[in-house]
């Protein structure tokens, strides 16, 4: 009996320990969801120092290309008023102007302000050459200038090295001649010698008497003038026909200065000289 009792009591003792090993079903109504993974913390971001503000967002700002724009524009007049030399100084402060805004232009595009490098140097170059031909214009402007003015300045006054006219001396009044001396003088014969009387008269002279024989030279005669008389003239002319003739007619006054001569040459050649009555 005990034997049978213990060994009902330890089928029964197998029982329970299998049924304590024995999975357990539970109902799908009271099953839990699946464990969900925990999320990871998110990187806290720093926080600014106690009582500092972030710092604003930076707008994007428009390029600076005024400038560059102004010395293109001034250097491009400047060439207009540099080929004048009379408005060459309009051409000196433009260019100056343009030459000082294009650098400053340049300047900005190196440091990112503006985005027009290359016409601000395109202008400084304009601005450079109108500033050196506006100099050379201003420069023969004032050289002509100044020749003018020389010019005038000696057209107004006689030059400094030459010696300014005066006037020569007055010659001295020269009496009046009491007489006159006709004088003809040559290497042949004179065919007729005429001249004028002391009354004014013509008067002819031939020794001969025939015109074919003329005249043997020299000859001279003294005439007394009379006063308020018109002039005094003789004319004489030689015989010869060969080419080496020569005739020479001369009027001296009572003091032996000669008042008038006059020479002919060659053949059948002629003279003449006259003078005023005192």
């Amino acid at each position: 009996m005990t034997d049978l009792h213990d060994g009902t009591r330890a089928a029964g003792n197998l029982e329970d320990d299998a049924e304590k090993t024995a999975p357990i079903r539970i109902p799908a109504q009271f099953r839990q969801a699946p464990a969900i993974a925990p999320l990871r913390p998110q990187q806290a971001r720093p926080m600014p120092p106690q009582g500092a503000m972030p710092p604003p967002p930076v707008a994007p700002t428009a390029a600076r290309n005024g400038f560059g724009i102004t010395a293109l524009c001034l250097g491009i007049v400047s060439l207009v008023f540099m080929l004048i030399p009379l408005t060459g100084f309009i051409a000196v402060i433009l260019g100056a102007l343009a030459l000082i805004f294009g650098i400053s232009g340049w300047s900005r595009a190196r440091r990112g302000q503006a985005t027009n490098g290359k016409m601000a140097v395109t202008g400084s170059a304009l601005g450079a050459l109108g500033l050196i031909v506006g100099i050379i214009g201003v420069v023969i402007m004032f050289q002509a200038t100044a020749q003018l003015n020389d010019a005038l300045d000696q057209l107004g006054t006689p030059s400094s090295s030459s010696t300014p006219y005066v006037g020569g001396p007055a010659a001295p009044e020269r009496p009046a001649a009491t007489s006159y001396t006709y004088e003809v003088t040559g290497n042949y014969r004179a065919t007729q010698l005429t001249y004028t009387a002391s009354n004014g008269d013509s008067a002819s002279f031939n020794d001969n008497g025939t015109t074919s024989s003329g005249s043997k030279l020299p000859w001279s005669e003294t005439v007394t003038p009379e006063p308020n008389g018109n002039y005094q003239s003789l004319n004489a002319s030689t015989l010869s026909s060969k080419g080496d003739s020569w005739i020479t007619c001369t009027i001296k006054d009572n003091t032996g200065a000669v008042i008038a001569t006059d020479t002919g040459r060659g053949a059948y050649a002629g003279c003449y000289a006259s003078t005023p009555f005192n």
